[in-house]
């Protein structure tokens, strides 16, 4: 580190006491932000730090801080050690959250270093990590399109949101072509929304429009789900009837509407004897 850098900026343990907690104190965000430049390479050693304690991480909000100062202070130094946050990071975690916006913000400068990290990534939860930051980078590139649609098999709703998110007209080709391949998943829950359906939505939302048989093929999803939503309405009917003390099968039943008929009939005749 320079002597301007050791004279101006804290010792890396003195800033990351300062960003420990959940909120930051007032004004400090305003304080480092205006050191610009001189408390980047403090910022990246608390992420480094960070990632050195790998499992052993605890609930420090000192890296959740450093990682949104330094998406905001846009130094390309912090575009290496936030990408490699961002793969070791837990989806979960406000680390990965903060941390993807951070590399969102850099725009076209994160495009080659997050595609690298990309090719690298050795678990689909970096992997996605990667997609989101190209997906959010606002930047058109054909690799970072082909990219996402290449996760397409078997994490279709997670991807197409990206490709919605990437929000290129150029995808509704490769959209098209994934959809013809894609059936309906019966083991989903009536209440989940289908990829075939998440799909079709997507090529609409970007301009496109649906052959006749994808058209069929969203209708016969949305038939198929309305079906299964009416048979699940109708056990809970039964079981909310069956706990008054109406079961509709004893209700309905042919005995049932017998006895029903007998108790009008000697109904008019009680009438008529009174009269």
């Amino acid at each position: 580190m320079s002597e301007t850098l050791a004279a101006t900026a804290p010792p890396p343990s003195t800033l990351a006491a300062r960003l420990a907690d959940a909120d930051l104190p007032e004004g400090l965000a305003e304080e480092l932000l205006a050191q610009g430049a001189v408390i980047v390479p403090e910022l990246v050693s608390i992420l480094e730090a960070d990632l050195a304690l790998g499992d052993a991480k605890g609930d420090d909000y000192a890296p959740v801080h450093a990682a949104k100062l330094l998406g905001t202070l846009g130094d390309d130094r912090a575009i290496d050690p936030l990408l490699r946050t961002l793969v070791a990071s837990d989806p979960l975690d406000d680390l990965h959250t903060y941390t993807t916006e951070a590399l969102t913000a850099f725009g076209a400068r994160v495009v080659e270093p997050a595609l690298a990290s990309l090719s690298a990534a050795s678990t689909e939860d970096a992997r996605d990590a990667c997609l989101r930051v190209l997906a959010g980078a606002g930047v058109r590139d054909d690799r970072i399109l082909a990219a996402l649609v290449a996760g397409m098999p078997g994490y279709a709703n997670m991807v197409v949101k990206l490709v919605e998110d990437y929000g290129d007209p150029a995808a509704v080709p490769l959209l098209s072509k994934a959809l013809d391949g894609l059936e309906p998943d019966p083991g989903l829950d009536s209440w989940d929304t289908d990829p075939v359906v998440a799909v079709a939505d997507v090529i609409v939302k970007l301009g496109g429009t649906l052959t006749p048989a994808q058209a069929e093929k969203v209708a016969s999803v949305h038939r198929a789900r309305e079906a299964a939503r009416d048979k699940l309405r109708a056990i809970v009917r039964s079981e909310v009837r069956a706990v008054q003390g109406l079961e509709p099968s004893r209700r309905s039943s042919p005995e049932a509407k017998q006895k029903k008929r007998q108790r009008k009939l000697k109904k008019k005749a009680q009438r008529r004897n009174r009269r």
